[in-house]
């Protein structure tokens, strides 16, 4: 219950950004990669409500979902910098568990080796399979 909570209480979304419980495990889905990546006002709302929500000590595993990533094109270098030097200090401190990323292609897997940050981490091609990772820690 205590992460409803939070999730009402948390600052809104951008549209560009939806978020779901699975199993007690948080998943953040960017249903558009490339309006995310390029708006900096969005991305940081989206960066706060994850910290703020993935913060709750119920919550031990977070996925992040980057649907047409391989859109990003040539912006797709500037994305995997502001996710290596954001996304793991994001990691860090909301303290969970596992952290899973789910993409098409390779993008999953390069996002994961970007990430720099002290929790279990791996890629997958299916948010199922990830949460199913998550869940079995």
């Amino acid at each position: 219950m205590t992460t409803l909570v939070l999730k009402c209480m948390a600052k809104p979304l951008p549209e560009s950004v939806e978020h779901d419980v699975q199993n007690g495990v948080g998943i953040w889905t960017a249903t558009d990669a490339v309006g995310l990546f390029t708006d900096q006002e969005a991305l940081k709302q989206a960066e706060t409500h994850y910290e703020e929500v993935a913060s709750d000590p119920a919550m031990s595993a977070t996925i992040i979902q980057i649907n047409d990533a391989e859109q990003l094109g040539s912006g797709v270098r500037d994305s995997l910098d502001h996710i290596s030097d954001q996304w793991s200090e994001l990691a860090d401190s909301v303290d969970v568990d596992r952290l899973a990323y789910v993409a098409d292609g390779l993008m999953a897997m390069t996002v994961k080796a970007k990430i720099d940050a002290d929790v279990e981490t791996e890629s997958f091609d299916s948010v199922e399979k990830a949460v199913e990772w998550c869940t079995d820690a």
